[in-house]
């Protein structure tokens, strides 16, 4: 969900603002005020206050970057934070 939307389709570019929220199927949540998509390259940036979360935790940071993984990788895609990172890592509980 998003405030604004804008679909470019010569360029093949997906551009959301204001209280940007992406849910996957897997229990993971991002949310950020800015969202550009590349569907022709396969590429995500979001901005200004990312914060994404999940089954083990959260991660905050200023900008995200998930593009496709190097060739040769056994990664399906690769996550890059920056402009300060903060994590928290909620392992799940150890069972006897």
């Amino acid at each position: 969900t998003a405030t604004l939307g804008d679909l470019d389709m010569p360029r093949s570019l997906l551009a959301l603002e204001g209280e940007v929220r992406i849910e996957t199927s897997d229990g993971y949540t991002l949310t950020a005020e800015r969202v550009t998509v590349d569907l022709r390259a396969g590429e995500l940036e979001a901005g200004d206050q990312v914060v994404t979360e999940g089954p083990l935790g959260s991660i905050d940071s200023g900008t995200l970057r998930i593009g496709p993984a190097a060739p040769g990788s056994e990664e399906v895609r690769r996550f890059s934070f920056g402009n300060g990172v903060r994590v928290v890592y909620d392992p799940p509980p150890i069972s006897k």
